[in-house]
């Protein structure tokens, strides 16, 4: 039965020794049992392919397993064909191989049905490939079994990111999208289906595809491409038909189209409304039946000349309306092509108006074309008298037209300006702004921009332009905003003022506190150093030369804190009606001392100065203390000019500078040759503490009392510098208008006056130091004193010593102040003589620096015979008891 199997069928023994094969084998190989018993079935094996059979074959037996394999086996007919060879082991009872059964089936045709197979998926795949549209295959999960080149350069991805998933997994949330729902539905009912679908891509960019699904299989067949072009160009041709339409119906005359022959296939609503039909009625040829029939021989006539030559069409003619009146309308239109065809694009306008106005023109021609130029005058006249700048111009630059402002304004001729390019006109800052204006406009907006134009004496003018956009060109107009941009730049300037003014004032302030302390400390420093001084002998010079270093020192302390007080304007000034022109004069000889040999000092002094009213001997620190930086200033020698002049301040320079009243003043004017200033250091020049001087040659406080006493005196200060330049600083006193004549110094004796026993003083004071300090200092000058500790302790030892003479208290004290203390003194004792003392003036009696009328004061720290002077001076006045109580 074997032998009548087609399949080649033999047996070996356990060792591959093939010892039978049926009659099919010997049929195809052309050979006899006895040739091919054993190992002779060798002799019919492809050499190439022998090899590999061997050892397949030896290694099946040594593990004794089932194996297959594909291999060519040589023909009768010498032709070697492919064979699928199966061995299998055949077992005893106790499980030992102990032959094999091995089979060999001719597989040609199965091979040239694959290989013909392979050759049409290769046909499909390649026209796949090669196709100008995506290609998608989905299994019935809606799982991407495949995609095609071109959908993967649509895609913009890997394969690996879109083969192997479900479309919902490749596309996240497009499973509940239009997109996926037309999918579904082709998957459910098995027919093709095409879909327009505005698609954005998983990485962000958008398009319009066109997909079309086919089932295939239990699966869908899906091509698609990116037709964002096409519908874009619909969206613009709706877009364009819909502002058509629009125009169309909101225009006051008609809109129509028509072919060649004239045969209408749109009227806009208008003509409907106007004749009363319809839009079946009106289209075709049946427009003409509404023309006057006057005039329907001209207007055919006129389309077929149009028609024929390609040119507009343009004719006027009387249409009837829905009562039954004729009126004159103008038509016109246009061919435009469409697809191969021409179609026409026409208007009508009514002319009815125009037509009774010729014929009015007919009768009154003259008294028509003197309406015209009159308006035509009004017209030009307000372009020649508007003051803003009107101008006409092109896109890409170049300026059309220019009113007469131009010329006015600016001093421009126009034909300078016609054709020129206005980038030549505007300041190079000012390109970016203009050019961003340009771009605006190109857009079909509104631009509003600012910029700087140039003079025809090449300053520059800022201007606020608003341009229009009409087509290709614009219409512009300009204000002149020069004057506000000034206003502006002021504003900030008086911004900045007002910041600097609130700095110095609060620089001032703290350093008026300090003051305060250091003026305590140094009365007790100077006044306990003049004591020792007066107890010391003459023998011991050592001693003697410390006590007076430090008494220098202290007094340069006392100086240095003057100043400080001076800036902070809490320095307590005694002002007098003075001549300017007096103090310069008398302070030339000690100027030129200070100044030395290489700086040459001249005055010009300005006759007819004003009077002002200020503290003489303040002024002559000041004077002094500007010299002496001018001389420094002036290393190498050079020139210091002091200039006096009456002068003005408006309102303008008073805004700009804050704390500055406008007002006629005393100008005083020091000008040095030196090395001048740069504008940083001008801003700090006022500055406590800030000098340009080495390490030791300043205490950066001389301008800052300059500014102090200056600003205490309603006064104003100007540097004014350039480095190379030199350095002028003007100094502004308020002119004192009524002035009497000057009042001079009084000239005191050298001599220390002293007191008398019998004259008891109440000395108070809350600073220990301070008040033992005063105590010794009186007592050494031979007055009988009292002390208290405040204002309650003093009021109860005037009650109890009526014979006190002289109340001496400090005025800055806890609880009740000095002031207080002696108007509560003077009403218990009317006539009593008060002698106030502080380091600070900030105070009930002393108002912007200057002391209250009648009251005597004596600044910390003092010395003996400051102190002696001052306490002889007041006892010796003539008693007031104005201030008594009734």
């Amino acid at each position: 039965m074997a032998d009548n199997i087609p399949t080649l069928c033999w047996i070996a023994d356990g060792t591959g020794y093939i010892v039978w094969y049926n009659a099919r084998w010997h049929q195809y190989c052309g050979t006899t049992p006895e040739a091919m018993e054993g190992w002779g079935w060798q002799a019919v094996h492809h050499p190439e392919t022998l090899p590999t059979v061997m050892e397949r074959w030896i290694n099946a037996i040594a593990v004794g397993e089932s194996f297959e394999m594909t291999f060519p086996l040589r023909g009768a007919d010498g032709v070697f064909r492919p064979f699928l060879t199966r061995v299998h082991p055949l077992y005893n009872d106790s499980g030992a191989v102990i032959r094999w059964f091995g089979t060999n089936a001719e597989i040609s045709d199965q091979i040239a049905a694959e290989e013909a197979l392979r050759i049409e998926r290769d046909r499909s795949r390649g026209v796949l490939e090669n196709m100008a549209e995506g290609f998608l295959l989905l299994d019935k999960d809606f799982r991407i079994l495949d995609i095609n080149a071109e959908g993967l350069k649509l895609e913009a991805r890997p394969i690996t990111q879109i083969v192997g998933q479900t479309h919902w997994d490749a596309w996240p949330g497009s499973e509940h999208t239009e997109l996926g729902e037309f999918y579904k539905r082709v998957m459910a009912t098995r027919r093709r289906g095409e879909i327009d679908h505005h698609y954005v891509w998983p990485d962000g960019r958008e398009a319009w595809l066109e997909a079309r699904a086919f089932p295939s299989g239990d699966g869908l067949a899906v091509f698609y491409r990116d037709v964002s072009d096409r519908k874009i160009a619909e969206m613009r041709l709706r877009d364009s038909e819909a502002r058509f339409r629009t125009v169309a119906e909101t225009m006051p005359g008609f809109v129509w189209t028509a072919d060649d022959a004239g045969q209408l296939d749109y009227t806009s609503p208008n003509w409907h409304t106007y004749s009363g039909t319809t839009p079946d009625a009106s289209n075709g040829q049946g427009w003409a039946n509404f023309v006057h029939p006057e005039d329907q021989a001209g207007v055919f006539e006129q389309w077929g000349a149009s028609v024929a030559r390609g040119t507009p069409y343009e004719v006027e003619f009387r249409l009837r309306r829905a009562d039954g009146v004729y009126r004159w309308w103008l038509a016109r239109a246009r061919p435009v092509s469409d697809a191969g065809r021409t179609i026409w694009i026409g208007t009508c306008t009514d002319l009815n108006d125009i037509i009774a106005a010729r014929e009015f023109l007919a009768r009154s021609s003259e008294e028509l074309q003197h309406t015209v130029e009159a308006r035509t005058q009004e017209r030009d006249r307000i372009w020649r008298m508007v003051p803003d700048l009107l101008m006409t111009g092109t896109l890409d630059g170049r300026i059309l037209s220019v009113n007469p402002a131009w010329k006015q304004s600016l001093g421009h001729d126009e034909e300078k300006l016609l054709g020129t390019p206005f980038w030549e006109f505007i300041h190079p800052a000012s390109y970016v702004d203009s050019e961003r204006a340009v771009e605006k406009m190109r857009g079909g907006e509104i631009a509003r921009h600012e910029n700087r134009v140039v003079t025809a004496d090449g300053d520059y003018r800022w201007f606020d332009w608003v341009s229009t956009p009409v087509g290709e060109v614009f219409y512009a107009v300009a204000r002149d905003i020069t004057d506000d941009k000034l206003m502006q730049g002021e504003l900030e300037h008086a911004q900045e003022a007002l910041r600097q003014s609130q700095k110095m004032e609060a620089v001032g302030q703290l350093t008026g506190g300090i003051a305060h302390d250091f003026n305590n400390m140094l009365a007790v420093v100077i006044g306990s150093l003049d004591l020792l001084s007066r107890r010391m002998g003459s023998e011991d010079a050592r001693s003697r030369r410390y006590v007076d270093a430090a008494a220098d020192g202290a007094r340069r302390a006392a100086v240095l804190t003057q100043r400080l007080l001076a800036f902070s304007r809490q320095q307590p000034l005694q002002p007098e009606t003075i001549d300017i022109n007096r103090l310069v004069a008398n302070m030339s000889d000690l100027l030129r001392h200070s100044l030395g040999t290489d700086v040459r000092l001249e005055t010009v002094l300005a006759g007819g100065l004003w009077r002002t009213h200020v503290d003489p001997n303040q002024l002559e620190n000041v004077i002094l203390n500007l010299g002496v930086n001018a001389r420094d200033a002036m290393p190498g020698g050079g020139r210091l000019t002091i200039e006096t002049q009456n002068g003005h301040l408006d309102m303008r320079y008073a805004t700009a500078h804050i704390g500055v009243p406008a007002g006629q003043y005393v100008v005083i004017a020091v000008t040095d040759t030196g090395t001048g200033m740069p504008p940083e250091v001008i801003a700090k020049a006022f500055d406590p503490f800030f000098t340009t001087k080495q390490v030791g040659k300043g205490t950066g406080l001389g301008l800052s009392q300059v500014y102090g006493f200056v600003k205490q005196s309603g006064g104003h200060v100007k540097i004014y510098s350039e480095p190379g330049e030199g350095t002028t600083v003007k100094i502004y006193l308020p002119r004192l208008i009524g002035a009497a004549d000057e009042v001079e110094a009084k000239i005191g004796s050298s001599e220390i006056p002293e007191g008398y026993h019998d004259e008891l003083i109440l000395v108070v004071e809350d600073e220990l130091a301070v008040r033992q300090l005063s105590v010794d200092a009186l007592t050494e000058l031979g007055y009988r004193v009292v002390e208290a500790d405040g204002a309650a302790a003093g009021l109860r030892l005037l009650d109890a010593h009526p014979d006190i003479m002289l109340l001496f208290t400090d005025i800055v004290m806890p609880d009740i102040n000095g002031a207080k203390l002696a108007e509560e003194a003077r009403r218990r004792r009317p006539g009593l003589r008060v002698l106030f003392t502080t380091g600070y003036t900030r105070n009930a009696i002393v108002h912007n620096g200057v002391l209250d009328s009648g009251v005597d004061l004596i600044s910390k720290p003092f010395t003996i015979e400051e102190l002696a002077a001052k306490v002889r001076e007041v006892l010796d006045a003539p008693v007031d008891v104005s201030d008594a109580a009734d």
